[in-house]
């Protein structure tokens, strides 16, 4: 009696398949992921970075993610700027050291706030006016400007919203370290 007689032919080429399916799915498990790829991105456009950080020389595209009043700026390589709606208050994969930036805000009675700026271990307090609206005249990206004038107590700067007639953010002029330029977070483009 053969090998198949005993274990049956059914389950001898079952077990044929499984063998030969086996020793094959390693080999092309990295062609399937390839062409995989190349049909998921073809059904499913990727987003594009649709803003862009100027800031300390470098220029990063990211995207905007919308979660009102929060919208957080990101990309892939864990950058992440986090707008609360009034004040940028964390960054985070910017900068070498320290990797995370916070800055936290204290409403003041008179309209105006205090912001404390975490670099590391140590903390350092600025304080700010109250925001205004800047005059009525748009900007070339024909947005009023939202200003509000900051100092450490010996250096003053200017955090600054554009937004457009429809109310959307357009532009964004924050400091988010102490002793460095002002960051400019601008719209680029619509990603469609």
């Amino acid at each position: 009696m053969t090998w198949q007689g005993k274990i049956g032919k059914s389950t001898g080429l079952l077990a044929l398949l499984l063998l030969i399916g086996a020793s094959g799915c390693s080999f092309h498990s990295t062609q399937y992921n390839f062409i995989k790829s190349l049909v998921v991105q073809d059904q499913a456009p990727q987003p594009e970075k649709n803003w862009q950080l100027s800031w300390e020389g470098r220029v990063v595209p990211l995207y905007a993610v919308n979660n009102l009043p929060v919208i957080l700026f990101v990309d892939e390589f864990d950058r992440l700027i986090r707008f609360n709606g009034l004040q940028v208050d964390l960054v985070e994969g910017l900068v070498d050291q320290p990797e995370r930036l916070v800055i936290e805000r204290e409403g003041a009675a008179d309209g105006g706030s205090a912001l404390s700026y975490q670099v590391g271990n140590v903390w350092q307090s600025h304080f700010c006016q109250a925001w205004r609206k800047q005059s009525v005249r748009k900007t070339e990206l024909g947005a009023t400007i939202w200003s509000q004038e900051c100092s450490d107590g010996r250096v003053p700067y200017e955090n600054k919203v554009y937004v457009n007639e429809d109310g959307e953010l357009v532009l964004l002029e924050f400091l988010l370290s102490p002793g460095k330029p002002l960051a400019r977070l601008e719209f680029i483009g619509s990603a469609s």
